[in-house]
């Protein structure tokens, strides 16, 4: 306690952001690597993965010097995505359509949630700051509960707005588990062409 200075937590909070970025990447990776078990092919998430591993190395040892710490999460995300792009690739070539239009689409409706999401939380911290103690823990987890949480709130009102399938699968299975009365099934994305 109290080694740990403003500096240290703008590094900190740096390196998070661009940890950030290759979160999408991260999450997919799983399921090609599966995809490609299931069509009996292990070699190729064995060659994307020693790849990515040496990306990973020459682009630390690149960045470390000028960017410091902030360096290495830049070398992870960048190639984290180098493997899911590979994988992406790779897997398109060997079985073809990947549905990429239906998830572009996806996209396009979790991506205008998500900036006004950022939009929202950014003006809502600056509106709360004025309120609280920006000195104190408390000050700053009350700032960023509210502002979060009421980010939060509006990302989920446009992609049910938006009429995402991921929010909407999201909403049926809370709707089967807490609200069973008020199921219905004709609302979950499955019951309508995506």
């Amino acid at each position: 306690s109290g080694a740990f200075s403003w500096e240290d937590t703008i590094l900190t909070a740096d390196a998070l952001a661009f940890f950030g970025l290759s979160i999408f990447a991260q999450a997919i990776v799983p399921l090609l690597v599966r995809m490609f078990f299931a069509i009996k092919n292990t070699a190729m998430p064995f060659i994307a993965a020693i790849l990515t591993a040496a990306l990973n190395i020459a682009l630390a040892l690149w960045l470390i010097e000028p960017l410091g710490v902030v360096g290495l999460a830049l070398a992870f995300t960048a190639s984290s995505i180098f493997n899911a792009v590979f994988l992406w690739v790779a897997l398109r070539f060997r079985v073809g359509y990947l549905y990429e239009f239906t998830i572009i689409q996806s996209l396009y409706k979790i991506t205008v949630a998500a900036l006004a999401m950022g939009l929202v939380i950014q003006v809502t911290k600056y509106l709360i700051e004025p309120f609280v103690n920006m000195q104190t823990f408390m000050g700053i987890l009350t700032q960023g509960a509210v502002a979060g949480g009421l980010g939060l709130l509006v990302y989920c009102l446009i992609c049910l707005i938006l009429r995402s399938p991921e929010m909407l699968n999201f909403k049926a299975s809370l709707q089967r588990k807490l609200f069973k009365k008020y199921y219905n099934p004709q609302e979950s994305p499955g019951a309508e062409k995506m």
